[in-house]
């Protein structure tokens, strides 16, 4: 009986990571940033939609930078 594709993928990325290949991607580990003005601390992502939203919602007359020194962001 033939091996189904899990094993065959299973089996390569054995033979792979005995040749020190890596094949599986690994997730970037969790971040989180606190804002300076109220302690919040926010989940740091690719765009950090969610410190934008925080800004703007809960310190409108603040910059981002002076919320969340050193970090980027989407600007609208």
């Amino acid at each position: 009986m033939g091996q189904s594709k899990k094993d065959l993928r299973n089996q390569q990325q054995k033979k792979n990571k005995e040749l020190g290949i890596v094949t599986k991607q690994q997730k970037a580990p969790n971040t989180t940033t606190c804002c300076k003005l109220c302690k919040l601390e926010l989940r740091t992502t690719k765009r950090n939609v969610e410190l934008v939203t925080h800004q703007t919602s809960k310190h409108p007359s603040s910059s981002m930078a002076e919320c969340f020194p050193g970090e980027e962001y989407e600007k609208a």
